[in-house]
């Protein structure tokens, strides 16, 4: 599965099966502003018996870190 923030790729990770279905995650720094973002993710299939799929985009809102003591 690759995943895109704001349009852009940021990592690879592969799909991690069980009973239920598969899922898979991607934690990664965050260097976005403060503000409104998009999160998308396709999947592409090696395998005949699944198909590829795209997800639409979610959204992901970063704040600014209150970094007073």
């Amino acid at each position: 599965v690759k995943f895109f923030v704001d349009g852009v790729d940021v990592g690879v990770r592969a799909v991690v099966f069980t009973s239920s279905g598969g899922t898979a995650s991607l934690t990664f720094n965050n260097q976005l502003a403060p503000g409104n973002h998009t999160v998308a993710a396709t999947f592409t299939s090696t395998n005949t018996n699944f198909s590829g799929s795209m997800s639409s985009n979610a959204p992901l809102v970063i704040t600014r870190e209150d970094a007073r003591v």
